[in-house]
């Protein structure tokens, strides 16, 4: 039977992990959507404002799977401070057992 062990330091790391590529993902779209929107002042047509126009859809988009993202890092951040809260718990308890 396969088995699997998670800890709280491998959910912090991996919540930590994931925070600092979302966070590198929003700095890069940012970057992006500042050249797209400085392109404007060279090529101006109604293409180029079409081409703005959908890639800020998108970016509008990008931003929500960051939000899902972000969310799914706290979940995972959440996850290790609940465990250590139950396991002080039952240690605690447990420690009054047979007094």
């Amino acid at each position: 039977m396969a088995s699997f062990q998670v800890t709280t330091q491998l959910l912090n790391d991996k919540a930590g992990t994931i925070g600092n590529i979302n966070e590198r993902f929003l700095s890069i779209m940012a970057d992006i959507t500042r050249l797209m929107h400085n392109l404007q002042d060279e090529w101006q047509s109604e293409a180029s404002n079409q081409f703005v126009a959908k890639f800020d859809q998108l970016n509008n988009d990008f931003k929500q799977y960051s939000e899902v993202i972000a969310s799914y890092q706290k979940f995972l951040t959440n996850a290790a401070t609940d465990y250590t809260s139950a396991d002080s718990a039952i240690k605690s308890a447990t420690a009054d057992l047979f007094s």
